[in-house]
């Protein structure tokens, strides 16, 4: 069911990843703070998540999307290596929010499901600068 956003003059929105891997489970959003829906609390990432466009049809097909989380601490990594990522189930949220007070809209249908599948493949990236000496996680 698709939300009825006519009677708003402007809106913002979220996207909300729940990807259930092996006994845990990562809640991450692109929004800018942490956002409880259905139950579930998302830690809101901002730009340190990327989620690629994907298409609107009207009936159920096979699709990719891309998720990209960025500023992974190098202590993490460890155990990212360990979890059985590929295989895991990954849902995708679009939530609508009042654009002044961060909140979500109550309207019927919100959120609304952009993606449902499962991850087939993930890559670790590493970026390390030599005269800093430091490095990021990809």
């Amino acid at each position: 069911m698709t939300p009825d956003l006519s009677s708003y003059n402007a809106i913002a929105t979220g996207l909300f990843v729940k990807a259930v891997i092996g006994s845990d489970v990562l809640l991450i959003s692109d929004y800018n703070q942490a956002v409880t829906i259905n139950g579930d609390t998302y830690i809101g990432l901002g730009e340190f998540v990327g989620i690629s466009a994907t298409t609107s049809e009207l009936k159920s097909s096979s699709g990719e999307i891309t998720i990209t989380i960025s500023g992974l601490p190098d202590t993490t990594l460890t155990d990212i290596l360990s979890l059985p990522i590929k295989g895991a189930p990954i849902t995708v949220l679009r939530a609508f929010f009042d654009p002044v007070t961060l909140t979500p809209l109550s309207i019927s249908g919100n959120p609304v499901g952009r993606f449902y599948g499962i991850i087939n493949k993930y890559t670790l990236d590493e970026t390390y600068d030599v005269d800093a000496r430091t490095s990021s996680n990809t």
